[in-house]
């Protein structure tokens, strides 16, 4: 039902209520009835299903299954089930690691949700009580005033100089004038005008008004269920982990295929080839790896938690680094949201710290002012908080309306578009006005030159025009005052002008400086805001957005496009001006049918299907509604630009990192596959499964979550921004091969060399201890797959240096123990483990010497 065209009387009887509000017991039927008045949310993923989705990935089934059959075998044949117990180990490891960072965001967005619990006034049995906001029901008649939130959608019943902030639901940025007069014909919700709705916010006034919708049949509620269908897309981490995952499973089914084959044709029993089968799985697979991920992912979480920034989705981390756009807000992200006094005009054009403080201007702006103090605190329109702290330090205020008191006032209207107090000065009236310059020079007569009244003509009038349009074209908001001495009637008219105020929501620090930094990162950052273009170009200019008028469009204007101007449109223009939700959503949606990574940030109702839709969404914990957080991959807890910016070269440093960590461990793995398939081939084997297991999770999964560590290149925000859909491009696949086929090499040499000097055990620990120290030096080499490790600070990552002490320990224990005794080793003399040392330093330099060469032959 179409509230806001029946009369209020008719709305009273509708719900079977009055003004004085239902009884306790009728509107505990009702809340017993009809439910809570709250929001419904999106079926949570029990602790269990969240726990096993942990295992869906292809290369843990395939582990999974290795295990199985390597148990199996070894119970058949009596023989130790060690390796099978340590790989299920591995990836229960790998699934709590990934399931409590899961839990950890979880909780983080359950605390911010805690603050946002309300009370609410409402009339019972004609007297006032305070409730949860989630008891109140249809026929309430709740009690707002400034600073309260609105917690059902309500049809009012009366209201005082009531100005509501829709910006929540709306996207209208300026606060909306109230009233209870009956609106004829079909009206969008922006004007229904004496309406007020869930999640937007008192600014001004006070207000009484009957609940018509609670819950999910509110407005807000009806946008929260329209995001239900939504589903979640994958990010680009997500997909390269997964074309990964096929790659490498599609390479063990192919080796395991061969090995049968060859197996065969050699004579080989079934439980041989298994079992070598289930090693070359083991060596083709690294089983640290998605460990090691979860550790890099839960390192960056808690990095950018440091930066004002909780991230609910742990992949979002390295999504962040892809960001190839930014859709931001402007009030509050771009911003400060917070008006403040730029210039004044009093005679001349000035700052305000420049006037003399005895001047009727300064009068104006305290009298003719609504705000007032609590608890140190101005409270009111954010323009009259703003005029008064613009004074807080210059004037005595509230001396100052003590001194001269209101005694009768001519409230705001839309047709006027002026206020006037009529205040005590001593023993006479003063009336006291401010409004739009044009409101207010059409009532004037007079003026103030060199603090003297004189008559206003024609040519001053041009004048002051000129002067209004000048600081307009700044996208100030002028507000202008005017008084006279009141000798009769009360009349707005033969006015003295006395000046104009030029106030500005300014831009935060720091955010050109982020701005820059997305251009010279190749990050297009876009405006979209509520606002009118004048404000939006004026700002985005100054901030380093866009250089010129026509790089701005209103939402109107795209309402007019074809599909096929629209995509075009988004490609040209970086400032959106008054648009609406849907204008939000087919941008984010046209810029990603382009092939962009979207991040978009927004922190009402009306841009969670924009936030949705986004790569990235990013909620504001500050300004932002649950429905838009509970949307979002990432909450801000400042609302500020910068921390976007931050945390896109925090994602990007993940990236590298997480790349750098891919080529280590597949460079290995490759290097015991070829090992282990080349042995099988010529009818030995070097690496027994334990060894390798070892390998996979002990000396090679320490140095990988130390290079998680890495710190950030000095060219991180000025590279390209990677488009490969894929971790192994051209550069990256021939430093694996080139890596692996080196280490393959040295350790066949060193076991050829063994087997001859000092026989088959021997022999075998060499090579066991020669692709230890590999991976050992290969760590150093990760730190940055392009440059040279010399020509970059060698040990500047103290978590690496110190796994590398720790491994040493671990090799000596390992080494000069019983436990060589479990994993197949043979004691060593010092020339043994010199000849390997030294054909492994040899090995390092050879590949650091070919790591140049192979950056300048193919493409990353």
């Amino acid at each position: 039902m179409k509230y806001y065209n029946i009369p209020i009387e008719k709305v009273l009887e509708e719900f079977n209520t009055s003004e004085q509000g239902l009884n306790y017991l009728e509107a505990l039927d009702r809340l017993e009835k009809n439910g809570e008045n709250k929001l419904e949310e999106a079926k949570k993923e029990s602790l269990f299903s969240k726990f096993i989705s942990e295992f869906k990935d292809v290369m843990i089934i395939i582990l999974l299954i290795s295990s199985v059959f390597s148990l199996a075998l070894a119970i058949f044949n009596n023989q130790s089930i060690f390796d099978s117990i340590v790989i299920l180990l591995i990836v229960i490891i790998n699934a709590i690691l990934g399931f409590t960072q899961e839990i950890k965001a979880d909780k983080a967005i359950d605390a911010l949700k805690k603050l946002s619990v309300s009370k609410v006034k409402v009339r019972r049995d004609g007297n006032i009580t305070v409730i949860d906001s989630k008891n109140v029901v249809v026929g309430d008649i709740i009690v707002l005033e400034a600073g309260d939130k609105v917690v059902a959608d309500a049809r009012i019943i009366k209201e005082k100089s009531l100005k509501i902030d829709e910006s929540s639901l709306t996207g209208e940025s300026n606060y909306v004038k109230k009233t209870n007069k009956v609106i004829d014909g079909v009206v969008d919700l922006s004007l229904q005008n004496n309406m007020i709705f869930m999640g937007t916010e008192v600014i001004y006034g006070k207000v009484e008004a009957v609940v018509v919708s609670v819950g999910m049949n509110t407005e807000f509620g009806k946008v929260a269920e329209s995001l239900k269908s939504e589903e979640d897309e994958e990010t680009p981490l997500q997909k390269k982990i997964t074309n990964m995952s096929k790659i490498l499973s599609e390479l063990v089914f192919i080796i395991i295929m061969v090995m049968f084959i060859i197996g065969i044709a050699r004579g080989m029993m079934l439980k041989d080839i298994v079992m070598l089968s289930i090693s070359l799985a083991v060596a083709a697979i690294p089983e640290g790896l998605p460990a090691v991920i979860t550790v890099i992912l839960s390192l960056g979480m808690n990095s950018l938690a440091s930066k004002n920034a909780v991230v609910r989705k742990m992949s979002a981390v390295e999504a962040l680094g892809s960001t190839e756009v930014i859709c931001s807000d402007k009030t509050g992200t771009i911003t400060q949201n917070k008006m403040t006094v730029v210039e004044v005009y009093y005679d001349t054009l000035t700052t305000i710290n420049k006037l003399d403080e005895n001047n009727p201007l300064f009068d104006a702006m305290i009298l003719c002012n609504d705000a007032f103090l609590d608890n140190k605190k101005y409270v009111g329109d954010p323009t009259e908080v703003a005029l008064l702290e613009s004074l807080d330090k210059i004037k005595d205020i509230e001396k100052i309306r003590n001194e001269m008191p209101r005694i009768d006032e001519i409230p705001f209207d839309s047709e006027r578009k002026m206020m006037s107090t009529i205040n005590m000065v001593g023993d006479f009236k003063y009336l006291y006005t401010k409004g739009s310059f044009d409101s207010i020079i059409k009532k004037c007569k007079y003026y103030i030159s060199n603090n003297e009244i004189v008559i206003l003509t024609n040519d001053k009038i041009e004048e002051l025009k000129r002067i209004e349009k000048e600081e307009s074209n700044k996208a100030y908001r002028i507000l202008s005052y005017a008084y006279k001495k009141v000798d009769g009637e009360i009349e707005e008219n033969d006015l003295v002008f006395i000046g104009l105020t030029a106030m500005i929501d300014p831009p935060r620090l720091n955010v050109s400086e982020s701005i820059a930094l997305c251009h010279e990162a190749h990050i297009r950052p876009v405006m979209i805001t509520g606002d009118s273009l004048p404000t939006a170009y004026s700002i985005a200019k100054k901030i380093g957005i866009i250089e010129s008028e026509e790089d701005a469009i209103t939402g109107l204007e795209l309402d007019h496009m074809n599909e096929e101007q629209f995509m075009d449109a988004v490609l040209k223009y970086n400032v959106y001006a008054r648009v609406s939700p849907k204008n939000k959503l087919d941008i984010v949606e046209a810029l990603k049918k382009h092939g962009y990574i979207v991040a978009m940030t927004g922190d009402g109702v009306n841009d969670a299907p924009a936030l949705k839709a986004a790569s990235i969404g990013v909620g504001m914990g500050i300004t932002g509604t649950e429905v838009s957080k509970s949307v979002s991959d990432i909450v801000l807890l400042d609302d500020s630009f910068s921390t976007i910016v931050d945390a896109i070269g925090e994602g990007r440093r993940i990236y590298d990192n997480i790349r750098n960590v891919l080529v280590y461990l597949l460079a290995g793995n490759l290097a015991e596959i070829l090992i282990v398939f080349i042995g099988m081939i010529l009818g030995f084997q070097i690496f027994m499964p334990i060894q390798i297991l070892y390998l996979n999770l002990i000396t090679d999964s320490l140095p990988a979550i130390s290079l998680a560590f890495e710190p950030a290149g000095s060219d991180i925000m000025k590279r390209d921004i990677r488009k490969n859909k894929s971790f192994i491009t051209p550069f990256i696949s021939s430093k694996l091969i080139t890596s692996a086929i080196l280490k393959t090499i040295a350790v066949l040499a060193i076991y050829y060399a063994g087997l001859n000097m000092y026989g088959i055990d021997i022999a075998k620990t060499m090579s066991f201890l020669a692709l230890i120290l590999l991976e050992m030096s290969y760590s150093f080499s990760c730190k940055n797959l392009k440059q040279n490790v010399f020509s970059t600070s060698f040990l500047c990552n103290k978590y690496l240096n110190m796994s590398m002490i720790l491994l040493i320990f671990v090799q000596i224990i390992l080494f000069n123990t019983g436990l060589k005794d479990i994993f197949y080793i043979m004691p060593l003399n010092i020339y043994q483990v010199l000849y390997v040392v030294l054909m492994i330093l040899s090995v390092f330099i050879l590949d650091e010497l070919l790591k140049i060469i192979l950056n300048k032959i193919f493409k990353d």
